[in-house]
């Protein structure tokens, strides 16, 4: 009996019966199912989730990295494919609106934001390698 279950609201959103049960036979089945997506979901959502340590601005400059190259990559889709229509970049990807919201007040100092970080962290470069030394033993 394939049974598919939405974890968060128990909705039952897939259910096949080739053969005969009695009521309180599919009672129990559908609890069975029921007990097993939850225990399946939560096993997803270890398998999924990965927590690394880490002092949040050393990932500053990876995330930002990450959303300037995207902004970029729409700013060209926008320029080839959707010539210059932002309206229906934006229909047809939603998420666009956001890398390409105006003023672009991250992106468009973004080189003096890199020097800013750069001379930081070269001021704290002694400090900065003594955490990230873990002694092994």
């Amino acid at each position: 009996m394939p049974v598919a279950i939405l974890p968060n609201s128990s909705e039952i959103v897939l259910f096949q019966m080739d053969g005969l049960l009695k009521k309180d036979e599919l009672d129990e089945a559908l609890e069975l199912a029921l007990e097993a997506s939850k225990k399946v979901y939560e096993l997803q959502k270890e398998a999924l989730t990965v927590s690394v340590p880490a002092d949040y601005t050393m990932l500053m400059s990876v995330i930002a990295h990450a959303i300037l190259k995207e902004r970029v990559l729409y700013e060209e889709e926008l320029q080839g494919k959707y010539r210059g229509n932002r309206e229906k970049l934006f229909k047809d990807v939603p998420q666009a609106r956001g890398f390409l919201r105006e003023p672009a007040r991250l992106f468009s100092k973004r080189e003096q934001a890199m020097e800013l970080l750069d001379a930081e962290a070269k001021k704290h470069l002694p400090e900065m390698r003594e955490t990230l030394y873990f002694p092994f033993r």
